[in-house]
């Protein structure tokens, strides 16, 4: 188990003062992870390609959390509460293996706790990226949902676009 320190207090909408932390997720948020994975899952487009299927995602993130897959799953808590989720898969990058890559799997924050939240949640995506040694972090906007906006937050962090991806059901 990863130690992420990460926690704060973040203002929301300029009148609540709300407690988040950051953290390492666990078999216990399951239940959670799966109630945000479905949101996500129908927000990301992926609706498309084929049905959400609960077992599938407890099965991805228990090889996340336990092994085999090289890769660490977090999570954020406000008030007891599991509000937003994110996920990165580590592997070596094609061109030159002797460097490390990191991907977002997916990152997504119950839309009350957006504000704050999502941005911890990739802080810390990052460093633990780079705890585990990545060179290299890599993320996406889903096309058309707030894209433009998530696009800038990016570009204010150093990252720039180096690609389109485009995806299509064979079947």
């Amino acid at each position: 188990m990863m130690d992420i320190p990460s926690g704060g207090k973040i203002i929301v909408d300029n009148s609540a003062e709300v407690n988040v932390l950051v953290r390492a997720a666990t078999r216990d948020d399951m239940p959670e992870i799966i109630v945000m994975g479905e949101q996500f899952h129908i927000l990301s487009g992926m609706k498309d390609m084929g049905a959400f299927d609960a077992t599938s995602l407890e099965n991805t993130i228990v090889a996340m959390i336990d092994g085999p897959v090289s890769g660490f799953v977090l999570v954020a808590e406000s008030d007891g509460e599991v509000v937003g989720m994110t996920a990165g898969i580590l592997f070596p990058l094609y061109f030159n293996l002797s460097l490390k890559g990191c991907q977002e799997l997916f990152w997504y924050c119950k839309p009350d706790s957006r504000k704050g939240a999502g941005r911890l949640l990739l802080d810390e995506l990052e460093a633990e990226a780079s705890r585990r040694g990545a060179d290299v972090f890599m993320t996406a906007a889903l096309a058309g949902l707030r894209d433009g906006a998530i696009a800038r937050v990016y570009e204010r962090r150093g990252y720039r676009p180096v690609e389109n991806t485009f995806i299509r059901k064979l079947s």
